[in-house]
């Protein structure tokens, strides 16, 4: 009876000690483009527009260490255009032109902040007056295309800490995904000129 009853204590102390060091639990959450922009449908040749924050998720209990204080101890972000919304864990590639998985160019987050248990990091750009009439002011980040994309279905995804570099509670929460239309941009032929009045006396 004594034996059972040291045995429950033990699990619950170790319970207690387990809860009190939860690890940290890194997940984002992503804002597109609004309607006054064309909502989700892209150009060929437009801007990726997008903002996002990661956050440490308040069931956690301790920190998750960012860059500026612990370098590449720290953790990281990646902006990625793939076809679906499964990336591959791994710091994604840059390349100009369009590849599965690619890593947007400027996409690459890497200053970080130290994120306590509930807190987030925000991810935007200067406030900058887009569409209309009459315009509005927006402070997406602006992530140019790869060349080379066909018209079609994609993903704009942030993954956070693609390294794995950070020990987390769930590592299946990691990456968050946008589905975006890009259209094929139309071509404009050149109208054709009238016929110009001939010259000369009559």
């Amino acid at each position: 009876m004594k034996i059972g009853l040291c045995a429950l204590v033990f699990a619950g102390a170790m319970a207690l000690a387990g809860s009190a060091f939860a690890e940290p639990d890194l997940t984002s959450e992503m804002y597109g483009r609004s309607d006054f922009l064309g909502g989700d449908i892209y150009t060929i040749g437009d801007e990726i527009l997008i903002s996002f924050k990661v956050m440490n998720r308040a069931t956690a209990t301790s920190d998750a260490p960012g860059t500026l204080s612990a370098d590449t101890a720290g953790w990281m972000a990646d902006v990625v255009l793939s076809t679906d919304a499964r990336v591959p864990r791994g710091f994604a590639t840059y390349s100009p032109a369009w590849r599965e998985d690619v890593l947007l160019r400027g996409g690459r987050m890497s200053r970080t902040n130290d994120l306590r248990p509930g807190a987030e990091q925000m991810f935007n750009g200067p406030n900058v007056m887009r569409g209309g009439p009459p315009p509005r002011p927006y402070d997406y980040l602006a992530f140019p295309m790869p060349t080379g994309l066909r018209a079609g279905a994609y993903h704009v995804c942030v993954v956070s800490d693609p390294a794995n570099v950070v020990p987390e509670l769930n590592e299946r929460d990691n990456t968050t995904c946008m589905a975006i239309t890009i259209r094929a941009r139309l071509s404009r032929f050149p109208l054709p000129r009238p016929p110009l009045p001939r010259g000369g006396n009559k």
